[in-house]
């Protein structure tokens, strides 16, 4: 029987260490696969509202929190007790999809805060990252019109798993990944103001930046079927040639 191993302690050669130790230490332990290290290189030790302490005892005022999903900062009081609340209540913690008394209070409430109070609507619960969400997107539309092909928006950062890499408009994250999602086109953001005027002098009366997209998209659609038409014209030309010739050898 070995003892018990706590991780919510500091080992007592580590209460005094500082942000290039645990740097290095996180470098031994994990993979290259680390992002925002490289660009803050730090080990946040405290953390209250929007401010962030590090080993070196520094503060940073946060503006990241946690890519968003910290709405009220960082160990809000309301949050804290929400937590403790649930840990200490029996209630489980993991039920897959299967559903408990607060989860059908949350989805209750939740819908009761859409345009009808939800009655048009239903939830799907896709996961605890927004990339998950991206890619239940990705299959939903797919499902529902029956197509295979993604329009994406140039400069968008949608996740890291493979659908959402694949529509995630950052070159970078994805150069040495091959096989990506196919049939994924991107364009510009509909938005007359942020757009150079070139792509937008060819405005028709009344046509919005949406309605331009669209037709430019018709228009490519059918440049390309014009494309397949005339090669396959080509083709048949080449082999009436080569039949001609055949014959008139002999």
């Amino acid at each position: 029987m070995t003892d018990k191993v706590r991780i919510d302690t500091l080992r007592a050669d580590l209460l005094d260490a500082n942000n290039e130790t645990f740097l290095a230490r996180q470098a031994e332990f994990e993979s290259n696969v680390r992002s925002y290290p490289r660009k803050l290189p730090l080990a946040i030790t405290k953390a209250e509202g929007v401010w962030l302490t590090d080993a070196d005892n520094k503060q940073y005022l946060d503006c990241l929190a946690g890519a968003g999903t910290l709405a009220l900062g960082h160990n809000h009081p309301d949050v804290l007790q929400s937590i403790q609340s649930v840990i200490t209540s029996g209630l489980p913690l993991h039920t897959l999809d299967l559903t408990t008394p607060l989860k059908d209070r949350f989805s209750e409430y939740l819908l009761s805060c859409l345009p009808g109070e939800g009655k048009e609507y239903c939830l799907q619960f896709t996961g605890p990252s927004g990339a998950d969400a991206v890619e239940a997107a990705l299959k939903l539309a797919k499902k529902y019109t029956g197509r295979t092909a993604v329009i994406s928006f140039s400069g968008g950062y949608h996740g890291m798993t493979h659908g959402a890499l694949s529509v995630t408009g950052n070159l970078s994250p994805k150069a040495a990944v091959n096989g990506m999602m196919p049939e994924v086109q991107f364009m510009p953001y509909p938005h007359l103001y942020r757009c150079p005027p070139v792509s937008y002098t060819h405005l028709r009366a009344h046509e919005t930046r949406h309605d331009l997209v669209c037709r430019l998209l018709l228009v490519k659609k059918k440049k390309k079927t014009e494309k397949k038409k005339k090669k396959l014209r080509e083709e048949k030309t080449r082999k009436n040639v080569g039949v001609a010739v055949c014959r008139t050898r002999r």
